[in-house]
């Protein structure tokens, strides 16, 4: 997975908030699926280390996710399988 709604891999670069947006490599998001009304907490650019990701919620406000204190995840203890449209 390089990058995707919801995630970053290693040697990426993820940080928030520029204009109330979350960036990926210096470029604002487009993250269509949020709701209108959905806040930013922000936290410093991340760069993510080989082996890791950065996770992130849909549901923002509510989202126990990579920008609250716990950071990169090792990829080995995600389970799912990505879906691409």
């Amino acid at each position: 997975m390089r990058a995707g709604e919801r995630g970053a891999a290693r040697g990426d670069r993820i940080g928030c908030c520029s204009g109330g947006r979350v960036t990926l490599n210096g470029t604002p998001l487009a993250e269509p699926y949020l709701a209108p009304d959905t806040s930013e907490t922000a936290f410093g650019t991340v760069a993510i280390p080989p082996g890791q990701m950065w996770l992130m919620g849909d549901n923002r406000d509510s989202s126990a996710d990579s920008r609250m204190g716990r950071g990169p995840v090792p990829a080995s203890a995600v389970i799912g399988v990505a879906v691409l449209k």
